[in-house]
């Protein structure tokens, strides 16, 4: 749940039960959009991250505000916030404009941001803008005022997004202002936008960073820009196929395991930071493996139904992970305990079951209850397994996943494993990790 908080005229909403152990995101909606332009999001990650979502000044809830500011002011009203909220070390999700504000907020704050996701924004370096256009940025209210307000709204709407939720929620979201408001509103942001540009900065991401587009954004010259900024910097953009500018809205799932691959990525050292004891496994806690194993099974985005209990052992390439374990010579186990519970586990042994590759490799299976994931424990496991196996000789591991499954996917290559082929079956990858070189 998020708690509605005010900061001067600044309206935001921040986690309710704050989980120290997880990292920040931090929402930042586009111009004349609210913090209803995240809901998708704040659902989806609620119960895995700590949240802020804020309205900017002259947005939404946070009105009446004068239409005076500048992005460094929204950039240090921004860290205001943080400071006041004793958020450290937030991953900064901007959509449009809102990815303008999180690149101001790093040239002010560099180093504080500990990564930076831009949906359907793009770079603020003046080099990337012709003349032309940075002039035209700067006068767009009387084009604005001249439409009627109907149009106005269809236009604003459809032509954010491709989705009917997405152009529903931005109509909607217009119409929270009048015609005036609205106008001098995106009137004033265009200029500021167009003024931080020609402040000619160097702007320059200082953290980890995600691009994303949809391939069908209309906003300006969007996908021009995202162009030519992964082709300066490496970056790579993520196209999000049929999405609009609101790519976050019109294709939400798609865009919310862009960002949980990423911000897993972001964690500490977990080896460092786990508050886990990691220890192998007693005799009498070889039955939790059963429960581990139940609890490791991938659920897709948007699956609601129950997953029968008894599926891990109808199934036989599942169930053959755990029967008799502890009875063959290569069976290797590692658990993870905090304040007296075990929490996850990582066990390994060589046999036909999903990941199974040939008779000199162990399979890897790792499983943490849900409360205590997105906390590196898992990795941390993973990384002691691997140790304890080329401790003992083995040259390589192996383990499947569900090619949907992003986060998993990333916590495994960030660990050392690496996608050969298809698993089981199409749906899956095989990964190997070289305990050799």
């Amino acid at each position: 749940m998020l708690s509605k908080k005010e900061h001067g005229k600044i309206i935001y909403w921040v986690s309710r039960d704050v989980d120290n152990g997880a990292p920040w995101l931090v929402f930042l909606p586009g111009l004349t959009a609210d913090h209803r332009l995240f809901d998708k999001q704040v659902e989806h990650f609620e119960s895995k991250a700590n949240l802020l979502v804020w309205d900017a000044p002259s947005h939404g809830e946070s009105r009446p505000f004068p239409l005076t500011w500048t992005l460094d002011d929204k950039a240090r009203w921004l860290k205001e916030i943080l400071d006041a909220e004793g958020i450290t070390a937030p991953a900064l999700v901007g959509q449009s404009m809102g990815g303008y504000v999180a690149q101001a907020f790093m040239v002010l704050f560099p180093g504080v941001a500990s990564g930076f996701v831009s949906i359907d924004s793009c770079p603020l370096q003046r080099s990337y803008y012709a003349r032309w256009e940075l002039a035209s940025l700067k006068h767009t209210k009387l084009m604005y005022l001249s439409i009627p307000w109907s149009l106005l709204m269809k236009v604003g709407s459809e032509g954010c997004a491709t989705s009917e939720y997405g152009q529903r929620l931005m109509r909607e979201m217009m119409e929270s202002y009048t015609k005036r408001e609205y106008c001098e509103l995106a009137a004033h942001g265009y200029r500021a936008l167009a003024l931080a540009v020609e402040a000619n900065r160097p702007y320059e991401v200082d953290c980890p960073a995600l691009l994303i587009c949809g391939t069908k954004d209309a906003a300006g010259s969007a996908k021009r820009y995202n162009r030519e900024w992964e082709k300066r910097t490496g970056i790579e953009v993520h196209w999000v196929e049929g999405a609009g500018h609101n790519s976050n809205t019109d294709r939400p799932d798609e865009v919310n395991k862009l960002i949980e691959a990423f911000l897993f990525g972001l964690q500490p050292n977990p080896i460092r930071n786990s508050s886990a004891t990691i220890r192998p496994i007693e005799g009498r806690e070889v039955p939790l493996l059963e429960d581990f194993l139940y609890e490791a099974i991938y659920i897709p985005e948007g699956y609601t139904e129950e997953i029968p209990r008894n599926i891990i052992f109808n199934d036989p390439l599942l169930c053959t992970s755990i029967e008799g374990f502890g009875t063959k010579p290569d069976d290797r186990c590692l658990v993870a305990e905090i304040s007296g519970k075990v929490v996850g586990a990582c066990w390994t042994r060589i046999t036909n079951e999903y990941g199974h590759t040939d008779d000199e490799t162990p399979s890897f299976a790792i499983s943490i209850y849900k409360d205590y994931r997105g906390k590196g424990i898992g990795t941390a496991l993973m990384a002691e397994m691997l140790d304890l196996l080329r401790d003992e000789g083995f040259a390589r591991a192996s383990l499947s996943v569900q090619k949907e499954n992003l986060p998993a996917i990333h916590v495994y290559e960030k660990v050392g494993f690496e996608i050969v082929g298809d698993g089981f079956d199409e749906s899956e990858w095989l990964m190997i990790c070289d305990l050799v070189s």
